[in-house]
């Protein structure tokens, strides 16, 4: 649905989706006769639920605010992600369909206010948002038929390191576009410097590494353009 009301002052726009994919395969990372290595994985069919909101409203004259919000309910298909355990020539079928979807965080939000004034030297533009993502696996593990309980401690570990927690990002720009041409923008990224990581990399049950990267810190500069 998409909708324009109040005289195009809010624009509303909703997306209900639900998507069945077969034959999935995921990216893994691992350590193979030490050697760092990624691989393409079999990982069976996926079943995914969820919504998206999307809203713009304009208040008053110069004044913007806009937020959306996501959410994403993804599982695997019961039985259709089996693992052999054995050799291709004595197999051992299990079930890792239990495990959680790679790379979907289960909600993601954001919310931006923009405020511009029209000046006789041009435009000043003040913007403050805010960004927010849930919780969300890169990868993750189930114990093979007979493994012992130290390997099981090991999986559950290195799931719990390919977790990426949540976090929220402040960020702000106030910019200054001058009728010459020049325009002057100060900025400043996650403003409330919150420690957070985008990566992660693991190789716990091969050689007892893992490693998660860190986030940017609070950044901020200075940005000059000259349009000719």
């Amino acid at each position: 649905m998409k909708l324009d009301s109040f005289d195009g002052r809010l624009r509303t726009n909703v997306a209900l989706f639900a998507i069945e994919t077969k034959g999935v395969q995921r990216i893994v990372n691992a350590v193979v006769d030490n050697v760092s290595s990624q691989y393409a994985q079999n990982a069976g069919d996926t079943r995914t639920y969820g919504f998206e909101l999307e809203t713009t409203a304009l208040p008053w004259d110069g004044m913007e605010l806009s937020a959306s919000v996501a959410y994403l309910d993804a599982n695997y298909k019961n039985g259709t992600f089996i693992d052999n355990a054995g050799t291709l020539d004595d197999p051992i079928p299990y079930d890792r369909s239990a495990e959680v979807v790679p790379n979907a965080p289960e909600w993601t939000y954001n919310i931006t206010a923009s405020q511009s004034f029209d000046l006789e030297l041009g435009t000043l533009n003040a913007q403050l948002g805010y960004a927010y993502v849930d919780d969300k696996s890169l990868s993750a593990e189930t114990a093979r038929p007979g493994a012992t309980d130290a390997q099981r401690q090991d999986i559950a570990l290195a799931n719990k390191y390919m977790t990426l927690e949540s976090y929220g990002l402040w960020n702000s720009r106030l910019s200054m576009d001058f009728r010459n041409g020049v325009s002057v923008a100060l900025w400043g990224h996650n403003l409330s410097d919150e420690e957070y990581f985008t990566f992660a990399f693991n190789a716990y049950s091969a050689i007892g590494f893992a490693m998660q990267s860190q986030g940017m810190p609070r950044t901020y500069g200075i940005d000059v353009k000259y349009d000719f």
